[in-house]
């Protein structure tokens, strides 16, 4: 009955997230060893059919951001809980504006606490993430949408809900946008407190999540001003 009720909560997640192709194609590797995104000037430029150079960022800023979540699922039952799950954690990011506004960044998200879970103990959560960072920019906040390119270990999921700040829980899922109002012109900052019910994919319907979480930004310095070469996560959103 645990393996099975496992193998659900592992199917609905990799639906959810949008993960699923990516954990049948990719092997587990540590987190510091996944490919880099290919950066958007090179995408475009094979899209395009176009060998030229690659797009100038040494104008676009570079913000850093992070996010403390404590999440929560209730797992549902013929109408009633049968498991409660909470985790705990932590993200980094970090995301360059271009002239326009568009916003593009990678992160990695580390498991602080968790998964603790009443009245049935769980096994095969995540301990870390990779995540992407898109969105845009405007004079008064971010529109910032997160999406998980892998997990560590492979297969594995949150058995909380971490996965609000992806999605809203509707199936087929709806991609969150997180909105971090600015502070000035170098700090944002913005309390989430997200909740969703699932309806319903790979027998989650009804099961109630939510995620508390504390997004903090800061400008850094343009792609040129990059101190010394010495952030490697900076080096590569501005390749």
């Amino acid at each position: 009955m645990q393996t099975k009720y496992r193998v659900q909560r592992i199917l609905w997640f990799l639906i959810l997230t949008g993960t699923m192709t990516f954990a049948c194609a990719i092997p587990a590797l540590p987190l510091q060893t996944r490919a880099t995104p290919t950066p958007t000037g090179q995408i475009n430029a094979i899209e395009n059919g176009t060998t030229g150079p690659a797009v100038d960022k040494s104008n676009w800023g570079v913000w850093a951001g992070g996010i403390t979540s404590h999440t929560s699922r209730q797992y549902m039952v013929n109408g009633a809980v049968a498991n409660t799950c909470t985790t705990d954690w932590a993200t980094d990011f970090m995301f360059t504006v271009d002239p326009t506004g568009n916003v593009d960044g990678i992160g990695t998200s580390s498991l602080s606490t968790g998964p603790d879970c009443s009245p049935h103990t769980v096994s095969g959560n995540s301990t870390g993430m990779v995540i992407s960072v898109k969105g845009r920019e405007d004079q008064s906040a971010f529109y910032l949408n997160l999406g998980i390119m892998g997990v560590e270990p492979m297969p594995s999921v949150d058995f909380g809900g971490y996965s609000l700040l992806i999605s809203n829980g509707a199936c087929p899922p709806v991609m969150q946008s997180i909105t971090i109002p600015k502070l000035g012109s170098t700090s944002a900052e913005a309390q989430l407190d997200l909740s969703g019910i699932m309806t319903g994919c790979a027998g989650s319907k009804d099961d109630l999540m939510t995620n508390q979480s504390q997004v903090k930004l800061e400008y850094r310095f343009k792609c040129s001003e990059n101190p010394f070469g010495s952030d490697p996560n900076a080096d590569k959103i501005c390749e």
